[in-house]
C-alpha cells in the first residue's frame, strides 16, 4: 500500500503543473496587474511544489541516500530559505498588483504595504462588525 503523504505529494505536484503552465501563459499580459498576479501564483504554486517534491517525493524515491543528498544542496536551513524566498517575493508581486488596483489617483496615499485594506469604507464595515 502507498503512503498516504507520498500520494497525497504526487497529487498536489501534478495539479500544480497546469496551474504554473497556465499562469505562465498569461504572464505577458500587457495588463501590469495581470502580469503581478501570474507572477504572483506562479512563484507561490512553484514554491508549494518544490517544496512538496523536496521534503516528500524525493526521500521516498531516493531511499537511504536521502541524508546525504539533502545536505549535498546545503542542508535544510538553504533549502528553505530558497523556497521561502520564492514565496516571498510571489507574495510581493500579489501586493504590487493589489497596489495598481488602487486609482491612481489615491496611490500616493495608499503604498504597497496597505494596499490591501483598500478601499477604505469596506475595511470599516469589516471592523465594525
Amino acid at each position: 500500500m502507498i503512503d498516504p503523504n507520498h500520494a497525497t505529494s504526487y497529487i498536489a505536484v501534478l495539479f500544480a503543473l497546469p496551474v504554473i503552465f497556465a499562469y505562465a501563459r498569461i504572464a505577458g499580459s500587457a495588463s501590469e496587474i495581470v502580469r503581478h498576479m501570474s507572477v504572483s501564483l506562479i512563484c507561490v504554486v512553484g514554491a508549494f511544489a518544490l517544496r512538496t517534491l523536496f521534503w516528500d517525493v524525493t526521500p521516498a524515491v531516493v531511499g537511504d541516500t536521502w541524508p546525504d543528498l539533502r545536505d549535498s544542496v546545503g542542508g535544510v536551513t538553504l533549502v528553505n530559505a530558497a523556497l521561502n524566498s520564492i514565496f516571498a517575493y510571489g507574495l510581493w508581486r500579489g501586493m504590487r498588483a493589489l497596489h495598481l488596483m488602487v486609482p491612481e489617483p489615491e496611490r500616493p496615499r495608499w503604498p504597497v504595504w496597505r494596499a490591501w485594506l483598500y478601499p477604505p469604507r469596506l475595511r470599516n464595515r469589516l471592523t465594525r462588525r
